[in-house]
């Protein structure tokens, strides 16, 4: 996939991946407890095909844009900062899952518990990114 984003141009390719993890987190966010599995794994596999995309052309454009000596080092960086942001994004599901959901003993009793709290993360990050885009600082508020 690296030839790949040789010819094309690689912000375009990870923009497009990432377009397609985040369409696909707004079609799992109306999953039910009678959502096909078929549907759940169909969601699973088009969300590793975004992240594949995203995640091999978004360190191509990375290590593009550095000299030689240091690709190591800016491929390094990135991966690190990958890794980061998914152990901190673990970490805020954790805190909310203690916040909304406490000591449950079955999840399968209170399932609709748990789907409330994802979208309330959800609800939570999209407005983060507003505000850090400076959208809710301006006026505008698209939620």
């Amino acid at each position: 996939m690296v030839a790949f984003s040789d010819k094309f141009n690689a912000a375009v390719i990870a923009s497009i991946g990432i377009f397609s993890i985040v369409t696909v987190l707004f079609l799992l966010s109306f999953i039910t407890y009678f959502t096909s599995l078929s549907f759940i794994i169909l969601c699973l596999f088009l969300v590793g095909i975004g992240f594949a995309m995203f995640a091999t052309h978004n360190t191509n454009a990375v290590v593009s844009n550095v000299e030689k000596h240091n690709y190591c080092l800016a491929s390094t960086t990135s991966s690190t900062m990958r890794v980061l942001e998914q152990m901190m994004s673990m970490g805020l599901m954790m805190i909310m899952f203690a916040i909304f959901l406490g000591n449950m003993l079955s999840l399968m009793e209170n399932y609709h518990l748990l789907l409330s709290t994802i979208k309330n993360v959800l609800y939570y990050l999209h407005y983060y990114v507003q505000l850090e885009n400076g959208c809710l600082k301006k006026g505008i508020n698209n939620i």
